[in-house]
This record gives C-alpha cells, structure tokens and sequence, in this order.
C-alpha cells in the first residue's frame, strides 16, 4: 500500500505511525471474516491473557476487549486491549482526542490519558484498530510499547 493514506482528510489529530496490513480477513461488514476469534496469544510480556471479552454484547464479530494479567506480585497489574472493526478513523481519532502527548513511537501511535496519565498505544491495520493500555496498576510507555509490539507481531505472523 503507498503511503497515499497520509493524507486522508479523515485524520483529526495527526495520521497513524504505520497502515498495518489486514490483520484478519477484511471487513465483517464486507463479506470479510467474522472475528469470533481474534487471535490473541496466550501469554503477552509473559502475562496470562484473561479472554473474557469485556466488550459490548453483540458486537463480538467487531469488537473485544480483554486482559492480560500480571499476578506475579501485588498489588497485581493488568494490560486491556481493545480491538475495533467498525468505523476504523472514528475509532483511531476517539483514542487520540482523550491523550495528550500524542506521538509516533516505531509503528504506533501513543500518548497518554489526560485523566489519568496513563500510557496508551494504538496500532492502525487495514481492517483493525487495536489499543492496548493499563486497566490496572502503573505502567511505563516503553512497557505498553514492549507488549504492543509483541502483540503485533504475533498477529502479522498468524494472519
């Protein structure tokens, strides 16, 4: 793909780091793959994914949000990710208009929450939008980076 993207006019605050490929079969919407499986690692950063989707009922085949849990020590610390099919620039700029500090780091776009001050990524694919930030407990951005990455390339390599 050419990096014509760039300049959609769709991008509120700034465009992604990097248009992933699709990380599924395409849009539901459009014939594509039904996503009742996302494919997500067992473990990520060496935590146990909890795959409980937190997620809107009905929705599944377009969205999940899950947990990756850290229970090693206390108090114990939890990584969310949240994947998006539906509206894909929607979604995008939702993340990035509740960030400050928004910022390209390697292939994503990162900030961090200007309630909280946490640290959050998001990774921009043809067909996904993927989040992945702290649900429980501090993180530091090169954390959320290092389990981001993991994520990822744990997807491009299943796809």
């Amino acid at each position: 793909m050419s990096d014509d993207w760039r300049s959609w006019p769709v991008w509120e605050v700034m465009p992604p780091a990097e248009m992933l490929p699709q990380l599924y079969g395409g849009d539901p919407l459009k014939g594509g793959e039904l996503r009742d499986d996302w494919r997500l690692p067992q473990s990520l950063q060496g935590w146990a994914l909890n795959d409980r989707d937190y997620g809107l009922p009905g929705f599944d085949d377009y969205s999940t949000l899950v947990a990756y849990e850290d229970t090693s020590r206390e108090p114990k610390r939890v990584l969310r990710v949240e994947t998006q099919s539906l509206d894909l620039p929607d979604a995008f700029n939702d993340y990035l208009e509740r960030w400050d500090d928004v910022h390209h780091v390697e292939r994503m776009t990162c900030g961090t929450t200007k309630t909280s001050k946490d640290p959050y990524c998001v990774v921009y694919a043809e067909d996904t939008v993927i989040a992945l930030g702290p649900a429980l407990g501090r993180f530091t951005e090169q954390e959320v980076v290092d389990a981001m990455d993991e994520l990822v390339d744990h997807l491009l390599a299943t796809r």
